[in-house]
């Protein structure tokens, strides 16, 4: 299995409640961990989300919906060491791209 961690920083109170119901909703199992970001020179809560899975899409459309849900402007997506952006533009195509051409 791959390793995926998703960034979410957001200043909305119910944010831990909203990652959980999404995540839980499309994931058996998954690490859950409270942070601090700084985004734009202000710092804000984050939460970091641990995926296990070999499912690239399940992962990016995770992302997409909770962006959505919380109003942000992305949210990031790190796998093998490299990070990448979940937009309303571009969904994380170059992580897509990434883990296809891992298997070919």
């Amino acid at each position: 299995m791959r390793l995926f961690t998703l960034f979410i920083g957001t200043n909305r109170t119910d944010a831990k409640a909203v990652v959980i119901n999404i995540v839980g909703g499309r994931f058996e199992s998954f690490t859950l961990l409270a942070a601090e970001g700084c985004f734009r020179g202000e710092t804000e809560p984050a939460w970091l989300i641990k995926l296990a899975t070999d499912d690239v899409g399940k992962v990016i459309e995770t992302a997409a919906r909770i962006r959505e849900a919380l109003g942000q402007d992305g949210v990031g997506i790190e796998y093998s060491g490299r990070y990448y952006r979940c937009t309303a533009t571009d969904p994380a195509s170059a992580l897509s791209r990434t883990v296809k051409t891992e298997s070919t």
